[in-house]
């Protein structure tokens, strides 16, 4: 290997294990400050500072080595004198190894050396000169303007020696290796089927007819049993504990608690919990946010906390906790708490809702109002809080992986914010079932239990169906009307799912559950996401797609549909006098799981749909069948859908269907272009609403 090679390696990995480093000794410091007694903690500090200076200067980070001799020397001199740091030590300390974080990550240009060796320089005598139990704070604290940096946080990239893109892409492809070997499994069975329709007379035929299926099944269950060995073993190497994200809070807490006046502590629990590497990324940003708030909205300030007769130092308490498949993480603080009056206010204030709508807002309701996009208590926007974002993060962050956020407040002692979450997000365990004539699938976490319904185990309060749970009154809601699918014609006892959202259950009127199954989680589009109530989708054995709902978005359907805010769905989709012969409908688009997203809203509508992967395949279709209208996507291989659009408005026979683009593209340009290529509508992706699409269909061909 090149010299050349051989120091870029060595360099990634140095960069890698610095960062380690230097967040071991951020928290060995604050654990220092508040038990200075602590041997052990002090030898690995000395162990980590000297270890890192030899690194540095191997590496030729001269000037880091530089900062970090002088950063020793400190450390040997406090050690001298039991370790018992005044406030200003602690604060020089911290930027230092802020400062030496910047320096190895964006180098040296901007950064004063000679002037924060000439701190750390003064800081060292100012404590070699005191005496042991001398920790009274000096008027003023040697200056740190020179110093860079901030906190060493957790790397969104690099977390493991493998580079995580890597380890992402192998995920991906075992996974698919998993949903073909499906396939395989159901193939192999049709196989055996198949082979019972000939008629196979000589007995030795039959044996070796037997023979080698019996050979194939056995390879199948072989290749299936390594396949979950290496899913296994993948999943826990995915698999990081939370001490990773919660590292940098106990420094982050004391720097923003200082800024703001006040006098806060974290305390910080089940560190040890493990989560799936992207998990953690996810969470890390919802975090932060949720600390700055409880440090900035909710903790008040050490004369408030006297006045009201609390202790004047305020706590942050932050935990993580797994339960089977689920993974809960909550951050509560015993500060003031969140007035909903003050909510209502400023959400009037704020255009958010009207004073009608304000007056009838139960307690609870008023509170989820923060996390509107945009809302803020905080007239003037700080460093920390104020600036119209935060919340709305959280819950974004927290339906993006699958998971659902909830709040309790109480005024004057302090708020609860609990996030649940599955533990991985590559592949879970889903109950299936069927709602009309498709199949979804629930996370299992979110289904408390599955009952069958009969007329006379349904009641009405105030004309509206409930069942009852362990003497619990639980809304009824026909899923099929709250997706807009049409119901079956079946009677008799329906099957009920009981999904919990907090203390709260919905149970939802499903057609059939089809059982639980382990699998892998594909990712849709964000436009899907926003149209519909889906997390992700994911392919069975037989090469359908089934989309995974949400179990948060469904609970606010649900709740919504209950109370009468969404509209109820007519199972009529088709007008009567329509119905003698259902509308074709040719959906073009290159992506398999958006072609069956939105094959399952066209045919949840009531139309027969027959699909194409780009134009060129459209195309062919055409020259074989008939349709009423055409659904294509713009951007796609070998044909694109303007191409496509253009040639079948210039072909005799088919000039007179209908097309309706749908598409990322938005700018003015692209929309002009659509029309010129003859399209009849243009519906964007980014404001995708399933209804727009169906009654654009409806306006076109009814």
């Amino acid at each position: 290997m090149e010299l050349d090679q051989i120091k870029k390696k060595l360099l990634e990995k140095f960069y890698e294990v610095s960062r380690e480093r230097l967040q071991k000794m951020n928290s060995y410091i604050l654990s220092l400050e508040k038990t200075p007694e602590d041997a052990h903690t002090i030898k690995e500090l000395m162990r980590e500072i000297h270890t890192l200076k030899g690194e540095s200067r191997m590496m030729e980070f001269a000037k880091v080595g530089t900062v970090a001799h002088s950063l020793e020397d400190l450390l040997k001199a406090l050690n001298e004198k039991g370790f018992k740091m005044r406030k200003t030590s602690v604060d020089v300390i911290l930027k230092t190894m802020d400062t030496m974080s910047y320096l190895i990550t964006n180098g040296d240009e901007g950064v004063d050396i000679d002037s924060l060796t000439g701190t750390l320089s003064k800081e060292c005598e100012g404590i070699k000169k005191r005496g042991a139990n001398d920790i009274e704070e000096v008027k003023e604290a040697p200056s740190t303007a020179s110093l860079e940096g901030k906190p060493v946080m957790f790397d969104k990239k690099d977390v493991v020696r493998v580079k995580a893109d890597k380890l992402d892409s192998l995920s991906a492809s075992l996974g698919d290796s998993l949903i073909s070997h499906g396939g395989s499994e159901h193939l192999i069975e049709e196989l055996r089927d198949a082979i019972g329709l000939f008629d196979v007379s000589s007995a030795s035929a039959r044996e070796k007819v037997s023979a080698i299926w019996g050979r194939l099944r056995e390879k199948s269950l072989e290749m299936e049993r390594h396949l979950k060995i290496l899913d296994e073993q993948l999943s826990e190497i995915r698999l990081f504990s939370f001490s990773i994200v919660f590292a940098p809070f106990q420094r982050m807490v004391r720097d923003m608690a200082s800024e703001a006046g006040k006098e806060v502590t974290i305390i910080i629990t089940g560190e040890n919990t493990l989560a799936d590497r992207r998990i953690l990324q996810e969470i890390q940003d919802p975090l932060i946010h949720l600390i700055k708030n409880s440090i900035e909205h909710g903790v008040e300030t050490p004369e408030e906390r006297r006045k009201a007769g609390k202790s004047v130092q305020g706590r942050i308490m932050l935990s993580a906790s797994q339960k089977g498949d689920k993974i809960t993480v909550e951050v509560e603080d015993d500060g003031k708490g969140i007035d909903p009056a003050k909510i209502r206010e400023v959400a009037i204030k704020k255009g958010i809702i009207t004073q009608e709508e304000a007056d009838v807002l139960s307690d609870q309701d008023a509170v989820r109002l923060i996390f509107r996009y945009g809302f803020t208590t905080k007239e003037k926007a700080t460093e920390f809080a104020g600036r119209g974002i935060g919340m709305d993060v959280v819950e974004e962050r927290m339906r993006g992986i699958g998971g659902n956020v909830e709040i309790n407040s109480t005024v004057g002692k302090g708020t609860r914010v609990i996030m649940s979450f599955p533990y991985t997000i590559s592949v879970i365990s889903v109950l299936l079932f069927q709602v009309g004539k498709q199949t979804f699938a629930l996370p299992t976490y979110a289904v408390e239990e599955m009952r069958k319904s009969s007329a006379r185990e349904i009641q009405k309060i105030e004309g509206k169906e409930v069942i009852f749970v362990r003497e619990t009154s639980v809304p009824l809601v026909p899923m099929a009307n709250v997706l807009r699918l049409n119901k079956s014609g079946n009677g008799g006892k329906r099957p009920v799912l009981i999904i919990k959202h907090g203390e709260d259950m919905i149970g939802w009127e499903v057609e059939s559950v089809i059982g639980e199954r382990e699998v892998v989680i594909k990712p849709i589009e964000d436009y899907l996401k926003a149209a519909e109530m889906y997390t992700g989708a994911t392919i069975l054995e037989d090469g359908r797609v089934v989309l995974i709902l949400h179990p948060s978005s469904l609970y606010t359907a649900g709740r919504e549909f209950f109370s009468g805010k969404r509209p109820v769905h007519v199972s009529e989709s088709i007008p009567p006098l329509e119905r003698k012969r259902k509308r074709k409908i040719l959906l073009v688009e290159d992506s398999l799981i958006s072609r069956e997203v939105e094959r399952g809203i066209l045919e949840g509508a009531g139309y027969d749909v027959d699909e194409a992967s780009d134009g060129l395949e459209a195309l062919k279709i055409l020259e074989k069948k008939s349709f009423d209208l055409i659904v294509t996507d713009i951007s796609m291989p070998n044909l694109d859908g303007l191409e496509l659009t253009k040639r079948i408005k210039t072909t005799q026979a088919w000039k007179n269907i209908p097309i309706i683009v749908v598409t990322t593209l938005g700018s003015e340009e692209d929309k002009k272009r659509g029309m010129d290529a003859g399209a009849d509508a243009y519906i964007l992706k980014s404001g995708f609403k399933k209804d727009e699409l169906i009654d654009t269909i409806r306006r076109l061909i009814h």
